[in-house]
């Protein structure tokens, strides 16, 4: 059967550590396809620009480039109103929407470190695949919304690409 890799991540905002990523996973053997999933109702409660455009931000990274990912919007799929959407909840629909692929779970380090707070943890590791990126170049989501703040956009031309620089600045002032 035929692998698919899920990355979720807040994506808020996507930028090249998550394009790193990406491209490690893409190029694990065995791997047929690769989900990018930008959270919807994050489990943490984290205030996030709006959905739709950091789905739009995600493709217009992966596309500048060139890593073929497909951006899933399952999470907007599956979500409950006033409730999380959980990993585990993803991947058990994700495995239902893709019969004919065996579908795995891919993380950074951060969360990989972080992975025994997720819900359902053991029941994720039993019933999916996990994929563990090594770590790459760190690149923080939480300081590029402050550099966008800040207006820094040499810092952010350098973690993303330079044509969303003022994009990011105007969305995260």
């Amino acid at each position: 059967m035929k692998t698919m890799v899920y990355f979720g991540s807040a994506f808020n905002p996507p930028h090249l550590g998550h394009m790193q990523c990406l491209q490690y996973l893409v190029g694990q053997p065995g791997v047929a396809k690769v989900l990018a999933g930008p959270s919807k109702a994050h489990a943490y409660g984290k205030d996030m620009a709006p959905f739709e455009t950091r789905v739009a931000l995600t493709r217009r990274l992966l596309e500048l480039h060139g890593i073929d990912v497909e951006v899933s919007t399952i999470e907007a799929d599956i979500e409950q109103p006033g409730s999380p959407v959980y990993t585990y909840d993803v991947l058990v629909a994700l495995q239902k929407r893709y019969p004919t692929y065996t579908v795995a779970f891919g993380m950074g380090p951060d969360n990989a470190r972080d992975f025994a707070r997720f819900y359902r943890a053991e029941d994720i590791k039993s019933r999916f695949p996990l994929v563990v990126v090594p770590s790459m170049a760190p690149t923080r989501s939480t300081e590029l919304r402050a550099a966008a703040r800040s207006g820094n956009r040499e810092e952010l031309a350098y973690y993303t690409d330079p044509s969303l620089v003022d994009i990011l600045i105007q969305l995260y002032r």
